[in-house]
């Protein structure tokens, strides 16, 4: 009850990964080295750092849960080796500044260039933007408030919060 949506639909697809894993072993008989060949094979089946570690946070949930509720005598996961991150994570792209002068120069004076622009200058998210209202903007324009986000959860459009609680600023 106290996950958003979208976060839902991601839990969904990682937790039908940890069933094929684990779905033909009852809780009380995986060890440790059960969760390390498991995340190891996500690795090895070209899964990212951050999905792997996702599965593992996950993994700790169930079985804390299962540990608090006498079903595991303790949770597996906490006594696994933690996998290191494999040195291939992807450099995040970021326009350089003199990119970012160039684009605010080039682009239209149209409803897309204005959107990228302001996009670029306040770090904004696209999904944030979308949602945008007057109400959420100064009258002079001096300051933008960020309290609202479009979600699309199984294709679903609707209107939310944003992404995190950090995410609410102005």
């Amino acid at each position: 009850d106290n996950i958003a949506p979208t976060t839902q639909e991601s839990y969904k697809y990682c937790l039908k990964m940890l069933k094929e894993g684990f779905y033909h072993r009852p809780l009380t008989i995986i060890r440790p080295i059960d969760i390390e060949n498991f995340l190891k094979g996500m690795r090895r089946d070209g899964r990212s750092d951050s999905y792997i570690s996702k599965a593992r946070g996950m993994l700790y949930q169930i079985f804390q849960k299962a540990e608090a509720n006498d079903l595991v005598r303790r949770n597996p996961v906490r006594l696994a080796e933690k996998m290191r991150a494999s040195n291939t994570a992807k450099r995040k792209e970021a326009f350089t500044t003199a990119e970012v002068a160039h684009l605010m120069k080039v682009l239209p004076d149209d409803r897309m260039g204005l959107s990228i622009r302001l996009l670029l200058s306040t770090g904004m998210r696209m999904q944030e933007l979308l949602a945008l209202e007057p109400q959420y903007i100064e009258e002079d324009g001096s300051l933008i408030h960020i309290r609202q986000a479009v979600k699309v959860v199984k294709g679903t459009v609707s209107i939310g919060s944003p992404k995190s609680k950090d995410s609410i600023r102005g």
